[in-house]
């Protein structure tokens, strides 16, 4: 081996008996922080909802490509142990990643220091804040393989292949059947790895390694080999469309945002200073903006993700580059760069204030102290009755039990589950996720299907303020067409599959362009008006929803009541259309959609006017064309 390559301490052949026992309480409290023994769920309902049906798409074996369109994959249900079922694979997919995790870290540990203690210290402290997050810290679990090995292979071992590396490459390629951001962290990845070997006339088998395993996973999940480009067809549009459909700002969002950057560039500048390769620094900077949209396109508890992760990405590179640098000046520089992310750590204020950094240690001492009572719980099934608990926690709220199957709009799958009832999920099955028209055709294409469920149970709550008709927009009108209304008394409208389609046509009535901030008369028709409207994001408004998000897009609306109110208007989605008038607020006007005559039934509620405006922020005066086009749509409905 290389004096390049070599560890700085290569331990001696007979280890303190103190050090290694050490070593050992450290891999079981990387195993406690790393699989989820214990079952547990969120406590907002519509995260617990999405859990609960990704491990009941686990069981029946659901088609991730076609039946099934989300954010997470076919693995998703990793993230939340709640179906004894699936609890065996959450257990191994996540010890593959917490083996793979220590395995690298212990390597850059040798890499860092002479002192074995010191190293000990540094993998404790890397441990304790990547496994810091109690919910959504799943994030930075599922990025740390790629990161790890990306920092190993670049600055701390040029073998082309090793055990530990091998390790680390399966871990990734299961992380990223996961989620899809975890895929997105281990391309560049890969891809910079794969350069490097082909360029010093290696063969790349951590690249085939990767995508065997990936194609691999992906069949151990039960899914067909043909449905994979579907998959990835389906969550590039899913991440296409995240920064429109689901953006959040705050009010410290320049300060947030300038801080970031600022320890992101040091990280960045210390590897170009130590590294060895300019791919290294490519990927590194991929690897920097996906984390900086992870944590600030919807900025709130997500920026926990980005600024944790950041510290940690730092101690990575510190441990990995510390050698490297000869000069003290540039270990200097170094130092301060990880101290500074580490205080950006700590003084995000949804860190410091939910959470805290002292109870993240008391949360590994406990993981450390629990993982061997709550494996053997596991092992021996005592730890079902928690799980059973849980699902009772969710039948408290009472549910018609229509026969037949049934789906509920918008998000409130975790009820259905709960209680038994014979689900038949759309394809993006929670209804704010449709924020492209392709994600919206969808549904509505099932909808219109064989296959489309037999009930529906409907209701009305919208997200981050959203015009309720612009979620799931394109199936309104095949809910009107292909169901009827069952019972409109309880908390929740029960609609029922029509034995015949009833005709519903979009009928063109006119059209006009305006500008943005100016108000528009809608077109004169009593009944349901649907519209689309054709917003289009300039040159630097693209660069700007690449790189980070485009400014939120709102719309007023004046109704002939005389009120007016404001919503967030996803642009991708009014340009595939939506019903505009009337205001459809709440359950009871969508069931008057069906009456003889919407135009009296729902007549204060019909929309006079219309402005469209994007919201003040960085980039609102030019992120968006001025002008756009409107057309107004007779939504000829049948009457029942």
């Amino acid at each position: 081996m290389s004096q390049a390559n070599a560890p700085c301490n290569a331990p001696p052949a007979r280890w303190p008996l103190v050090w290694v026992t050490l070593l050992a309480l450290l891999a079981l409290a990387d195993l406690g922080v790393f699989v989820p023994w214990t079952a547990t769920l969120p406590s907002f309902e519509l995260d617990a909802s999405w859990c609960m049906v990704l491990h009941w798409a686990q069981v029946h074996h659901l088609d991730f490509g076609n039946q099934i369109v989300f954010t997470y994959g076919p693995w998703g249900f990793m993230v939340v142990n709640d179906e004894p079922a699936n609890t065996p694979y959450v257990a191994g997919g996540w010890a593959l990643l917490g083996a793979g995790f220590f395995a690298g870290i212990f390597q850059l540990s040798r890499r860092l220091t002479r002192g074995r203690w010191l190293g000990l210290a540094w993998m404790a402290a890397v441990t304790a804040l990547a496994g810091s997050l109690q919910w959504q810290g799943e994030d930075i679990l599922l990025f740390c393989p790629s990161w790890v090995l990306l920092i190993l292979h670049f600055h701390a071992d040029r073998r082309p292949l090793t055990g530990s590396k091998v390790l680390l490459i399966l871990a990734a390629a299961l992380a990223s059947l996961v989620k899809i951001s975890a895929l997105a962290m281990a391309l560049p990845m890969a891809a910079a790895i794969t350069a490097d070997l082909i360029f010093r006339r290696r063969v790349p088998w951590l690249a085939v390694i990767y995508v065997g395993a990936v194609l691999a996973s992906w069949l151990a999940a039960g899914q067909r080999l043909d449905s994979f480009p579907a998959y990835l067809r389906h969550g590039w549009n899913i991440a296409s469309g995240y920064g429109q459909g689901e953006s959040l700002w705050t009010a410290t969002e320049a300060g947030d945002v300038f801080w970031f950057a600022l320890a992101a560039g040091g990280v960045l500048a210390a590897a170009a200073l130590g590294g060895r390769s300019r791919l290294s620094a490519g990927a590194l900077a991929l690897v920097l903006l996906l984390l900086f949209k992870t944590g600030y396109v919807r900025h709130d508890a997500h920026e926990v993700i980005a600024t944790t992760g950041l510290g940690v990405l730092a101690l990575l590179y510190g441990a990995g580059l510390w050698a490297a640098l000869r000069h003290w000046a540039a270990k200097a520089l170094l130092a301060g760069v990880v101290a500074g992310c580490l205080c950006l750590v700590w003084h995000s204020d949804k860190l410091r204030t939910s959470v805290g950094l002292c109870q993240h240690l008391l949360r590994e001492l406990k993981a450390l102290k629990s993982t061997p009572e709550a494996a053997a719980q596991w092992a021996l099934g005592d730890a079902n009755e928690d799980r059973q608990s849980l699902r009772r926690l969710w039948q408290r709220t009472p549910l018609p039990r229509p026969s037949g199957s049934v789906d509920s709009y918008s998000w409130h799958q975790n009820l259905l589950l709960a209680d038994g009832l014979d689900y038949r999920p759309r394809p993006v099955f929670q209804s704010y996720l449709t924020y492209t028209p392709e994600l919206a055709r969808l549904n509505a294409q099932f909808l219109d299907s064989p296959q489309a469920p037999q009930n529906i149970l409907l209701h009305i709550e919208p997200i981050d303020q959203h015009y309720p008709a612009q979620e799931d927009a394109l199936s309104w009108p095949l809910l009107l067409s292909r169901y009827e209304v069952k019972d409109a008394g309880g908390l929740w409208l029960v609609l029922r599959r029509a034995e015949r389609a009833r005709g519903v046509c979009i009928v063109p009535l006119e059209q006009t362009t305006a500008h943005l901030g100016d108000w528009v008369s809608a077109a004169a028709w009593p009944d349901a008006l649907w519209a689309t409207l054709d917003l289009k994001l300039t040159a630097l408004g693209e660069v700007l929803g690449a790189v980070y998000k485009p400014p939120r897009v709102m719309l007023d609306i004046q109704t002939r009541s005389g009120r007016t109110e404001t919503f967030r208007l996803i642009p991708a989605v009014a340009r595939g259309g939506f019903l505009l008038s009337p205001l459809v607020a709440d359950d009871r006007s969508f069931a008057m959609l069906y009456s003889s005559n919407v135009g009296q039934s729902l007549g204060n509620a019909q929309v006079t006017r219309l402005r469209v405006y994007v919201a003040e922020g960085f980039g609102s005066s030019w992120a968006y064309r001025r002008q756009y086009r409107i057309t107004f749509s007779r939504l000829v409905l049948p009457h029942r």
